[in-house]
């Protein structure tokens, strides 16, 4: 595979992040004394300029790995082109392009990977260029309180296919033999009995990057997306920005270093639980049946998580700060990418 830097642009990106109750400084702030008499006197970030992905040349990331970490998405201005289907009678080439104008990067793809699609579902035969276009911040902000995840798409990767969270599949839900659903899960985005689509237990028939096609033939990825970094933390370092959530926070890969020089592998600190699975009131209780392993907490089902602080390196949104910048890691375990969004999506 290729290694490519995106380039940097002009922008000197700022990040200031605030958690409730504390002020996180960084570059975008002026350094305030511990003093009685330390002015309290900040310094606004310098504006955004606004730029747009023509000014650049295309760039071909077909099969790329990437290394840049720069965590602002305007950092990533620019035209993303790639060509993994040549052997195929009907080339499709993917493209992304990324711009920015009044502080919002837009987001604009045929949602076709820069890698070629596995056979999962006929995927390698069937995938089809399908237009999306996603208005994220550039610049954002911790808020006071998470915002919960939705249906769709939750996160956007540099090769301009999305990431959805949740499967569109839930214990006792549609028409299909219980313990054997595969979609028709509902509009519910809180049913705590949705598939986990990471879980060894549960075949969804995802390809080799972990993802799969929609009826309409649009390809996007579940649980923790193959495609655009080196997996292997003991022969890297930190891992690249992959892409960025609705919320403005960029999705690292699954490496980083920590505050000794380490390069480390971020651990969920998502936990199962222990025990026979209880009712929840207004959905049915998966048992053994069908395709379903057991009566107990396993890991097949998001409800049978819980987050348990401090138990990994990452908060209940699946995020950290590493040094003045706050992102999401990829995890092997749930959440694989977000639970949460820390900032806050646009409307």
């Amino acid at each position: 595979m290729k290694s490519y830097t995106l380039p940097k642009t002009t922008l000197n990106a700022f990040h200031c992040l605030a958690i409730v109750g504390i002020a996180l400084a960084s570059s975008c702030t002026a350094s305030v004394a511990n003093s009685p008499n330390a002015s309290t006197t900040t310094t606004p970030p310098e504006p955004i300029p606004d730029r747009l992905a023509s000014e650049a040349e295309p760039l071909d990331i077909t099969d790329t790995v990437l290394t840049s970490t720069e965590s602002s998405c305007a950092d990533h201005v620019g035209t993303y082109i790639s060509k993994p289907n040549e052997t195929q009678t009907r080339p499709v080439e993917g493209k992304l392009t990324v711009s920015v104008k009044d502080e919002i990067c837009l987001f604009e793809s045929n949602q076709i990977p820069n890698h070629e699609p596995g056979s999962a579902l006929g995927a390698d035969e069937s995938v089809e260029p399908r237009p999306l276009q996603l208005e994220i911040p550039a610049r954002p902000m911790i808020a006071e309180s998470f915002t919960r995840i939705g249906l769709g798409t939750n996160a956007v990767l540099l090769n301009g296919v999305p990431w959805e969270a949740l499967f569109d599949a839930c214990f006792d839900a549609g028409d299909e033999p219980v313990g054997t659903e595969t979609a028709f899960c509902g509009e519910d985005p809180q049913n705590p009995w949705r598939y986990d689509t990471g879980s060894e237990l549960s075949d969804f028939g995802f390809d080799d990057w972990n993802a799969h096609l929609q009826t309409d033939g649009h390809y996007h990825y579940h649980s923790q997306p193959a495609a655009l970094f080196d997996p292997d933390c003991a022969d890297t370092g930190p891992s690249p920005t992959i892409g960025f959530a609705l919320d403005g926070f960029p999705v690292f890969g699954p490496c980083y270093e920590d505050p000794n020089g380490d390069i480390k592998k971020a651990l969920s600190s998502y936990q199962v639980k222990d025990g026979k699975r209880q009712d929840i009131d207004g959905y049915t209780t998966p048992r053994q049946v069908g395709n379903v392993a057991s009566d107990n907490y396993d890991g097949q089902f998001n409800g049978d998580y819980e987050y348990v602080e401090g138990s990994g390196d990452l908060d209940e949104c699946n995020g950290m700060q590493v040094g003045d910048v706050y992102g999401y890691y990829l995890t092997d375990d749930y959440p694989h990418v977000l639970a949460c969004y820390s900032g806050t999506p646009l409307p």
